[in-house]
């Protein structure tokens, strides 16, 4: 892991050599475009740390071309919902961790996000509300999600909690209160009516 170190575009054209690196951390690393274009060459690539770097939008269908990029993580970054839809328009469904926090992102890169395979997603920090969250309750493969500090009310988590009930959800409210809502939507649910049986 790499982080403040100065790192240049020609570093990371070096690093770029090596073509069995798995993982690489870049925290905090000034990289412009050139550099980003030096990363898509690591083939081998499967986690990407890109944290508070200076990735901005266009530059997310570059790193979405990264083939076997499983985990990739752009917290403080300016990234917002055009770069998520550059993104996943590029990425394979091998991406399955992605993380958003403190980034520019809404509830319309959500709207995207139920489309792909990610298993694990970072919200913590952004402007999410409630209406990005009925997009995650159709995501079936969603095991794990952080919301605290952003818009989404104690209901909305509930809501989410109950459509995907092996989902972990990290958010500002207490486990306690996130249970008794969902029992409570659980008993407003209506029950089904009985199907008829044939010739009756």
């Amino acid at each position: 892991r790499l982080a403040k170190t100065g790192l240049t575009n020609a570093g990371i054209e070096e690093l770029s050599r090596l073509k069995e690196l798995s993982e690489l951390g870049l925290e905090h690393e000034q990289i412009t475009r050139r550099g980003f274009e030096s990363l898509t060459r690591m083939a081998s690539l499967e986690g990407l740390d890109l944290n508070a770097c200076a990735v901005d939008n266009s530059d997310l269908a570059l790193i979405g071309g990264m083939r076997r990029l499983r985990n990739l993580s752009l917290a403080a970054t300016t990234v917002g919902d055009a770069g998520v839809e550059l993104l996943l328009q590029s990425s394979p469904k091998a991406l399955q961790i992605l993380g958003l926090q403190q980034t520019d992102v809404t509830d319309e890169s959500l709207r995207r996000i139920h489309e792909s395979g990610i298993i694990f997603l970072w919200l913590s920090g952004t402007a999410i509300t409630d209406r990005g969250l009925v997009h995650l309750t159709r995501v079936s493969e969603l095991s794990g999600l952080s919301l605290q500090s952003t818009k989404v009310s104690a209901e909305g988590v509930a809501r989410l909690k109950l459509a995907r009930q092996a989902c972990a959800i990290q958010c500002d409210f207490p486990d306690e209160r996130i249970r008794e809502l969902v029992e409570l939507l659980r008993d407003a649910q209506p029950i089904a009516a009985p199907v008829p049986e044939a010739g009756g």
